[in-house]
Formats: C-alpha cells, structure tokens, sequence
C-alpha cells in the first residue's frame, strides 16, 4: 500500500497554542490567538519560526537567519512578527520596535508594488543579522523586480516641503530614513538589494 499523500485544504494546529487553523497552500502564517508565527510546508509539516511574545533576551554572541516569502499583502504581519522578535531578543524598546515596525512595512509595501506590481507569483528574500553585543540589527530585502531608479537618498528638505504642501509622495521613504540609522540600496545582477540596520539605542 503506497502512502497517504497530503492534500490542502488541512486542519492544522499552531505549534504554540492548540489553535486550530485551516490553511489552503504552504506558507507562512501568524497565528489570529497567540500572534506567534510559522511555516507550513508542501508535505503539511508545521515549523516554528517566532515565538509570540518573542525568546528570551540575549546578553552576547550573535545570530541571523533568513526566509524567502511569496509577494503577498498577507505575509506583512507574518514578517514583522519574525523579524521584531528578533529585535526583542536585543532587549529592543517599544519605541524602538515601533520604528523597525514602520519601515518594514514601507520597505516591504514598496517591493510588493513596486517591484513586483502585486504578482503573487514573485518571492523575495529577508536576511537578518544580529549582533548582540553592540546592539545592532541588520535587515537585508532581496527580489527580482523592476528597479528602484529612484533609489533610497532622500532629500529631507525637500520631503518636507513636500509634506507641508500636503503631497504624500516619498513620504514613506523619508520616515524610514529616519527611524533607521542607515538605508542602503543597490542593483547587481538583476536584483534589487536593500540594506536596513538600526543601532537600538533604548533598553526595554
């Protein structure tokens, strides 16, 4: 007798509460109970990837990892859980949370429609490095989209000219600009490469 194949639609439950969820594809997916998040892949096998009030702090060494998402709206509150637990695992504040969790969702939004004008077809990657000792996050967003000729250099005086004449235009890179303490961007071989790191500077 040959196995039993796994089909979606499934009845599965979160590995960090007895929530059960119904999920139709693999994926990521953020628990609607407890907000931790996790991966469900094409065999129906259920993997933790953030916990949902994040790990315990870390005092030293470092850490990173690195997730490849499909170009969906709905992976936003699923990347953000990843991502900001890693932050709380530096002891990050909520001010500081707060920040990281405003220029994801810019950086993020601007791929989706931008890069890939909302092609649930295309994935992009996240990378994140951590360095404990100095308290430092590094975020790195990789797809194979259209180019940003417009690049990430903001020009703060004339954002906020643009902000008080009511326009709304690069609004959204200006902020990230300043909620982080660096935003690189670059082209090399077809893919656009971002670069976001944030020096938490408040303890939690």
């Amino acid at each position: 007798m040959s196995p039993a194949v796994f089909r979606f639609p499934a009845a599965l439950s979160c590995p960090w509460c007895p929530k059960i969820q119904r999920v139709s594809r693999a994926n990521f997916f953020c628990c609607a109970d407890c907000g931790g998040t996790y991966q469900v892949s094409d065999e129906g096998k259920v993997a933790k990837a953030a916990a949902p009030n994040g790990p315990k702090t870390r005092k030293r060494g470092s850490f990173g990892f690195g997730f490849e998402f499909p170009a969906d709206v709905d992976m936003l509150p699923v990347i953000r859980g990843i991502l900001l637990s890693a932050a709380r695992q530096l002891g990050a504040s909520e001010k500081d949370v707060a920040a990281l969790e405003l220029a994801l969702d810019e950086v993020i939004t601007n791929i989706l429609v931008h890069s890939f004008g909302f092609d649930r077809s295309k994935r992009f990657r996240v990378d994140l490095k951590a360095d404990v000792s100095r308290r430092i996050l590094t975020i790195t967003l990789r797809d194979k989209g259209k180019e940003n000729k417009k690049g990430w250099v903001v020009d703060e005086a004339r954002a906020l000219e643009r902000v008080q004449q009511g326009k709304a235009g690069g609004l959204g890179r200006f902020l990230t600009s300043r909620m982080m303490d660096s935003v690189e961007y670059r082209r090399k071989g077809g893919e656009n490469i971002l670069t976001l790191v944030k020096k938490l500077q408040d303890l939690a």
